[in-house]
């Protein structure tokens, strides 16, 4: 009997760490090796905690930052972008949307940075 509560048990676990859920307006970027792979979601999403492989969770109306014609860093990670004809490099973007392995984004009105002071720790906002 007691085995197999814990053969119960060390499934239920398995399986609690392998489930993502991600809503209509989420979606995870998967990096591998420190690259971009695929966008996943929405719906019910299976990660095995063992893997390698990241995943980046991406919400409309994230900011990230416009770094190449192609490519927006959003969490510090590289991710393949869609924007307007406008939008310079090294501008604030705002995610509008997803396409099936890109993000769909546009500039960002505000334009405001944060950083973190070294001294104190506490978060600017420029």
């Amino acid at each position: 009997m007691i085995p197999y509560i814990i053969i119960t048990l060390i499934i239920v676990i398995i399986l609690s760490r392998s489930i993502k859920v991600t809503a209509d307006q989420e979606r995870f970027a998967v990096i591998a090796l420190g690259q971009f792979k695929k966008l996943k979601g929405p719906g019910l999403l299976f990660k095995f905690f063992w893997s390698e492989v990241e995943w980046v969770k991406l919400r409309l109306g994230d900011s990230g930052e416009l770094v190449s014609p192609e490519f927006g860093r959003f969490q510090d990670k590289d991710i393949p972008v869609v924007v307007g004809a406008s939008t310079k490099v090294g501008s604030l973007i705002k995610i509008i949307g997803f396409e099936e392995n890109k993000i769909v984004a546009h500039l960002d009105s505000e334009q405001r940075r944060a950083y973190v002071c070294e001294k104190c720790g506490h978060e600017n906002v420029i």
